[in-house]
């Protein structure tokens, strides 16, 4: 996320999108912007992007895909954000992955089947990002002054939007994946640009809820990582056997071959290092080139086993890294190895393994990976990421940390 500065991404209609950005130009720019979104409208990757303009301008620049605008109405340190591509969901933004605060916008007509539908993607929305740089998300009730009501409209929009909270709150509710949002959402009420600084300010109960919600988890994580070496390294000599039934049935019998020793004879035989620079790194490259998806599965299902109770991180992105991390491990089983060259005949071959034993060496070094290597790697990962995740949260609730 960028460190200078704090971004705000807008979710609603397109014209309100536009009508909200244009409560912060002045001048002629509002009737630029408008003209030039109709130029644009046809390209689906168009973005706006709002910032604070130090000279008390308002001024409009564009590209193929951007428009940018600089207005001295827009409070500095931030920029606003609207994706106007009208296939995409807010969720599916590459916006969404970097913004510190996400602004639903709820107008006259007061519509809220598509309110309501942007709202059910936050949990989706919170799973995409850590605690570390929390988002705060509003419900922004918004009157546009551009919207004239008659002397017959049976409407008060001002008693509409004291009540549009209690209404949502109890749609909320209804399900369980948002029905905490019922108690932590905001409802600030925008007018024009003066009240930005209400919607700014607002008390920030999801980022309060979001650190405790992570506090919990963080204790019990700590509480797993006492638990995980005595409870695996210290009493069983196959700490993996101890998964081997908690894993689908396809994967139980898949698992299995990695330490089979029909598995290891085809992959030491003369047909399989023919050719080679280096005997035992072919045999390590062509084991993981055949076994890697399997390693990974079983990494997977019991990292997954041991955190899926307590994650509250980005979970997708964590395996991916946790599978760099075992990958790198066993690389390094073999690193150092001395490079011998495969020979032109079976019989030289079976002379060089007879005397240097590459092929038992390569299969004990394995097997002892699979059974201990990959969980001791699965246990330093945890570790690492509780001692993270700790300094963050704590900086972060003691003044200090990382700026979002």
């Amino acid at each position: 996320m960028n460190a200078e500065f704090r971004r705000i991404l807008i979710v609603g209609e397109h014209k309100d999108k536009i009508e909200f950005i244009k409560e912060f130009l002045f001048g002629y720019a509002p009737v630029q912007l408008e003209e030039l979104f109709r130029k644009k409208e046809k390209n689906d990757n168009v973005c706006i992007q709002l910032k604070h303009c130090f000279d008390y301008h308002c001024r409009i620049n564009y590209d193929k895909e951007n428009i940018m605008i600089e207005s001295f109405h827009f409070p500095a340190g931030m920029i606003l954000e609207a994706d106007m591509n009208p296939e995409q969901q807010w969720l599916d933004s590459p916006l969404a992955n970097s913004c510190g605060m996400v602004l639903f916008l709820l107008s006259y007509p007061w519509k809220t089947a598509g309110f309501l539908e942007n709202l059910h993607r936050i949990p989706e929305h919170l799973g995409n990002n850590t605690f570390c740089y929390p988002v705060q998300y509003c419900a922004v009730m918004w009157i546009n002054p551009n919207q004239h009501f008659g002397a017959t409209d049976l409407i008060n929009p001002e008693k509409i939007i004291e009540e549009l909270p209690y209404e949502i709150n109890k749609t909320l509710k209804q399900s369980s994946e948002t029905a905490f949002l019922a108690s932590v959402l905001e409802y600030p009420v925008f007018r024009d640009y003066h009240d930005f600084w209400k919607i700014l300010s607002v008390s920030g109960k999801m980022q309060t809820f979001l650190e405790e919600e992570a506090r919990i988890n963080l204790e019990k994580l700590h509480q797993k990582i006492e638990e995980f070496p005595s409870e695996y390294f210290s009493k069983h000599p196959d700490y993996l056997g101890l998964y081997l039934y908690d894993f689908p049935l396809d994967l139980q019998e898949k698992f299995e071959n990695l330490t089979n020793q029909e598995t290891f004879r085809q992959l030491t035989s003369f047909s399989a290092v023919r050719g080679s620079g280096n005997i035992i790194q072919r045999y390590r490259d062509n084991y993981y080139r055949q076994y890697a998806d399997i390693i990974y599965r079983a990494a997977s299902e019991i990292y997954q086993l041991n955190i899926q109770d307590i994650c509250f991180w980005d979970l997708e992105k964590d395996i991916k890294q946790l599978y760099a991390e075992i990958e790198n491990s066993y690389q390094k089983l073999f690193k150092n190895e001395k490079a011998t060259a495969c020979p032109d005949t079976q019989r030289e071959y079976q002379n060089i393994l007879h005397n240097n034993k590459y092929d038992i060496h390569f299969i004990e070094e394995t097997i002892c990976f699979i059974q201990d290597g990959m969980m001791r790697v699965i246990y330093e990962h945890i570790l690492k990421k509780e001692k993270t995740l700790s300094s963050i949260l704590y900086s972060k609730t003691s003044g200090g940390g990382n700026k979002a």
